[in-house]
């Protein structure tokens, strides 16, 4: 990730050092263009030619005044627009009629006329009332709020308000001759609805062929058209066809109304005096239709635009864009940075589109377009002013050159990143989406939300939480309903759904719960019938708890039943082996007493049996001596007399008594027992007998040449004594059948031996607390004896 950020934070200073070679080009660019059009001479309007404001244009204004402002008045058609300020009242039906279809056509032709010539003219426009405005140019809103630094868009303009009265001045004026501004406010003051009609095709005569004798409107004064009243003798009712028909509203078919019907409208319509116009302003923006010059702001604009984008900036942001594209696909690549396990690259695929989309925008709307025209043209200074006016004094200038670079750093860090995040869209598309489609993952969550919420509402258990349980159903299902009771009608349609999906949901419970009841009886006759293995591994959902408790009881018996076996097994190999290891000695002294008996026996002879019969006789004593002793250990029916014993002692001297046999078995045993006493709380005589029938196996059944382990540790809260020696035989047994009785390492019984030594150790060593371990590891035999520090240790 470090070269990544070392990469895009050089990429940032290459661009912001690269700004004044862009600049310089694109300033030798514009001035070439400047002094080629300055050669020319042609096509070029200078801004101090002023628009005259001659009765054309004075017209378009008046009449796009009086249009705009129908625009923006609520809730109001054309008729009721024009008649406002007039009592209506004093016509007949016929007579409103006519006006009405006289007013449509009239506003009719304001706004074709309005649009027509702004189109042609590329003029521009704008109205601000008090509750609306008309129009699409925000700059003229703008230039109304005082902005005045925004007129140079415009060759020319004006804006005109109307006061509260309906007094129209001219506010603001650009690019026209000054001394017009008086003639203007003077001609809107003027204005009748006689000239609005004329100035929009509607003149007299043109739409009827008579003549009318009296002239019944004097041109005057906006007040003085309102306050002039009219009697009712004063409008001659001319005379309509009898075929001419009115609706109940009294207004005529526009297409069926007569030639008569439209002369008489339009005449009584230049008798009403125009509507007032109030609190309202009015801008304008004139420009000319002329050849592109260096003077068109506008052109201005574009010029260097064009100069700018083509002076390298547009090629240098493609190869940085392009670059980290190359980077990205590189460095994603090496396995050694693992750039790829990054959770950076690795966002949900939703939040790569929309951010990727976005940086894309930014990229061609903002550093193709305006900023990049605006950061080459004033450089970091315009950033500088702008952070000085917040207050970064000083500061401002590094500050604004650090933004500018921090801006390009974190462009080229964006594209790394887009193209890093695409890469395995590319590679494996669609195990990508699968892992990383939020909405995925999402459905992931709600479906496993859902299925958790089903598993809680239908879980019952018939233990002590039964009631709960049916509280749970009641209550969710009271939820339910009351939920769709709110639905009024649509609820009894909810209701009767909800009714038909319980019925079939209790039937598949009650379904299950059939196969379930199934699976535990075919269970339980298969252990009834004696078969203890038969799995009870299934589900079986209420009645698993049973299940359960079936699968123990089954343990249990499969247990009981290999003990007894196991018992029954060893009472017979007990038997075999107690008789064999009684009768070998036994039948040895029987034989030996019937050769004393023979007569012709020398000393020598005689001496020889008799030394064996007491060999064979101990021997004998020595098996039925540890039988009892087995014997009473395992019932418990043996006295322990407890004493401080040094254990260290006590294993030297078990060394010392068998120091003849050790020396003889070629073993080499290597004892580490530390110097200082050890001293426990012990019954010494069968502590010792513990040490000496370890150290006895040892030189029974350990290979020879081999060595042998002996140590003592002691910790904290135990004594540790272990005993290691190589098996001269292979130890095809486990730890736990060599501790039987009258079990033996040499299996063929050829040994000298009762098979109760460890037997014995190790009921010894449990009656007086400690713990008694066997393990193997190949030929490696090893025993470990552990006693308890405790005072009463045994006891």
């Amino acid at each position: 990730m470090a070269a990544v950020l070392a990469a895009s934070a050089l990429a940032g200073v290459l661009m912001c050092n690269a700004y004044p070679v862009f600049r310089d080009h694109a300033q030798a660019k514009m001035e070439a263009l400047r002094a080629e059009t300055s050669e020319d001479g042609e096509g070029a309007t200078s801004v101090a030619e002023e628009t005259a404001l001659d009765e054309e244009l004075r017209r378009y204004i008046q009449s796009s005044i009086y249009y705009m402002n129908y625009e923006i008045t609520p809730e109001m058609d054309a008729y009721e627009y024009l008649t406002q300020n007039y009592d209506m009242t004093k016509m007949s039906g016929s007579e409103t009629a006519a006006v009405r279809e006289a007013s449509k056509r009239l506003m009719k032709n304001m706004r074709n006329q309005y649009v027509t010539v702004q189109s042609l003219n590329g003029y521009s426009s704008y109205a601000l009332g008090v509750e609306k405005q008309y129009g699409s140019d925000s700059t003229l809103e703008r230039i109304i709020q005082g902005d005045t630094d925004l007129q140079d868009y415009y060759a020319a303009g004006l804006v005109v308000s109307y006061d509260s009265r309906g007094v129209p001045s001219v506010r603001q004026m650009w690019g026209i001759d000054g001394r017009a501004s008086d003639e203007l406010a003077s001609y809107l003051t003027r204005t009748s609805m006689i000239r609005l009609m004329e100035d929009n095709g509607m003149e007299r005569g043109s739409y009827v062929d008579e003549t009318y004798e009296e002239d019944l409107y004097e041109e005057g004064s906006a007040d003085e058209i309102y306050e002039e009243t009219y009697e009712e003798s004063d409008v001659t009712e001319k005379e309509l066809p009898e075929a001419e028909t009115y609706g109940d509203d009294g207004e005529a078919d526009a297409e069926t109304a007569s030639p008569a019907l439209v002369a008489r409208g339009s005449e009584l319509l230049r008798q009403i005096p125009v509507p007032i116009i109030q609190n309202t302003t009015f801008a304008f923006g004139l420009s000319e239709n002329r050849d592109y010059g260096i003077s068109d702001p506008t052109y201005d604009y574009w010029i260097e635009y064009d100069a700018y984008f083509s002076s390298g900036y547009a090629v240098a942001v493609g190869i940085l864009i392009a670059s980290m594209a190359l980077l990205a696909l590189i460095l994603q690549n090496l396995p050694a940075l693992g750039l790829r396990e990054s959770r950076l690259f690795r966002l949900p695929a939703e939040v790569t589109a929309v951010v990727g989309l976005t940086g894309l925008s930014v990229t061609l709307s903002l550093v193709l377009t305006e900023f990049g025209v605006y950061t080459l043209k004033n450089g970091s200074d315009s950033f500088a002013g702008d952070l000085a006016y917040l207050g970064l004094g000083d500061a401002s200038s590094t500050a604004a050159v650090l933004l500018l670079w921090l801006f390009w750093s974190c462009l080229a860090f964006g594209w790394y990143w887009f193209t890093a995040s695409l890469l395995p869209y590319v590679t494996h598309p669609v195990r990508t989406l699968r892992e990383q489609l939020l909405c995925l993952a999402l459905w992931s969550w709600l479906k496993k939300q859902c299925l958790r919420l089903w598993h809680w509402a239908t879980d019952i258990r018939l233990d002590q939480k039964l009631e709960n349980n049916i509280w749970k159903l009641v209550g969710l299902n009271g939820l339910i309903v009351a939920f769709l009771c709110v639905f009024w009608i649509g609820g009894i349609f909810g209701t009767i759904v909800y009714s038909v999906l319980v019925f079939f949901l209790i039937r598949r419970k009650c379904g299950q719960m059939q196969e379930d009841y199934e699976k535990l009886l075919k269970v339980t006759r298969a252990i009834a019938d004696g078969d203890l293995n038969a799995s009870a591994d299934v589900e079986m959902g209420v009645f698993d708890p049973i299940r359960d408790e079936i699968a123990s009881i089954q343990r249990g018996f499969r247990k009981a039943v290999d003990e007894e076996v196991r018992s029954r097994n060893m009472k017979t190999e007990l038997i075999t082996n107690v008789s064999h290891d009684l009768k070998t000695p036994l039948t040895a002294i029987i034989t030996y007493v019937d050769l004393l008996k023979k007569e012709g026996l020398t000393e020598e002879e005689r001496a020889s049996y008799v030394a064996t019969l007491e060999k064979k006789s101990q021997r004998l004593k020595v098996l039925i001596e540890d039988l009892f002793e087995v014997s009473k250990a395992t019932t418990n029916n043996i006295v322990m007399n407890y004493e401080e014993v040094d254990l260290v002692s006590l294993i030297k001297q078990v060394r010392l008594e068998n120091e003849e046999k050790i020396a003889a078995s070629e073993l080499d045993f290597r004892w580490s027992i530390p110097e200082e006493r050890c001293v426990l709380r012990l019954d010494p005589q069968r502590t010792f007998r513990i040490i000496d029938n370890l150290v006895q196996n040892i030189l029974k059944y350990s290979m020879p040449r081999s060595r042998v382990y002996i140590s003592l540790k002691e910790t904290e809260r135990t004594v540790r004594a272990e005993f290691k020696n190589m098996s001269a035989e292979e130890m095809n047994f486990t730890p736990e059948e060599i501790k039987e009785r009258f079990v033996r390492g040499d299996l063929s019984r050829n040994t000298e031996g009762s098979g109760l030594g460890l037997a014995i150790a190790q009921s010894f060593t449990e009656l007086q607390g400690g713990t008694f371990a066997v393990e193997t590891d190949g030929d490696l035999f090893k025993v470990t004896l552990e006693f308890p520090r405790t005072a009463d240790a045994g006891q």
